[in-house]
Formats: structure tokens, C-alpha cells, sequence
């Protein structure tokens, strides 16, 4: 599958900076941010702002996320992006935050089982270190 454009919900410190770096790769991105601040700093860098994280779903082939934790992560993927409501077969979830690993196992089986491929990929390294393309990203 080739992926077009990239969703990414958590604009924060290190999701900006990831976001950022994926549009100057060529990719498009639509962002959201429970933080209108934060999607109005990138929409000027050409990240297309997402009224909600539902619609930013049947737009992309990928989306990442950079959520303060696994409680978060479970909510937003469940009742913000909707995820378990719709079949989005090839659809590749990447999960950049700090997880609790139980808790995106089962995840990540639950969304299987709606044809959507959960990827962890904890970040090793700063805000800065993102944004300049230095981090290391775990992915399994």
C-alpha cells in the first residue's frame, strides 16, 4: 500500500516536530490537537487542520499519535478517531507515545480484527532532538 497522506492526532512538543518533518519529506499531513493553538502554529507550515479526529480517518493510510499516555491513546483511538466503528482494512496506526505495553497489546489485537496494523514506536530522545531528526524510534 502505498501511503499518501499521514494523519497525526497530539501536535504537542514532540508530535509538532514529527509532524513537521513529515512534511518536509513530501508527505501531506492532517493534524489535530485538542489545543487550537497548537494546529494553528502548524497550519501555517502546511499542515491541514482537522475539524476532529474522526474526520481525519477516512482521509489517510496512516495515522500517528503522540498522546501524553495509554489512557489517552485508548480514548481517542475508540471514541475521538472511531476506529472500532468503521472498517478501515490497511489502515497503519503508529503509536509514538510512552505506552503501557499491555495495554496497547490488546489494542492493537482489538484493531486487528477490524483489518488496522497498531505499530509502537516509542520515541528515545527530546522535543528537540525530533524536530532535528535525531531521535531513535522503537518500532514493533
Amino acid at each position: 500500500m502505498e501511503i499518501k497522506r499521514i494523519g497525526f492526532v497530539g501536535l504537542g512538543l514532540m508530535g509538532s516536530g514529527m509532524a513537521k518533518n513529515l512534511l518536509s519529506a513530501g508527505f501531506p499531513v492532517i493534524g489535530y490537537d485538542s489545543d487550537p493553538s497548537k494546529m494553528e502554529a502548524l497550519a501555517g507550515e502546511g499542515v491541514q487542520r482537522a475539524d476532529s479526529p474522526e474526520g481525519i480517518a477516512p482521509l489517510v493510510e496512516a495515522i500517528l499519535l503522540s498522546l501524553p499516555n495509554s489512557r489517552v491513546v485508548n480514548e481517542v483511538v475508540k471514541d475521538s478517531l472511531k476506529l472500532f466503528d468503521r472498517e478501515r482494512k490497511g489502515l497503519i496506526l503508529i503509536d509514538t507515545t510512552t505506552a503501557d505495553p499491555v495495554m496497547s497489546e490488546e489494542l492493537a489485537a482489538g484493531l486487528k480484527e477490524t483489518g488496522i496494523e497498531m505499530l509502537d514506536a516509542a520515541v528515545s530522545g527530546t522535543s528537540k532532538m525530533c524536530a532535528e531528526r535525531e531521535a531513535t524510534f522503537l518500532v514493533g
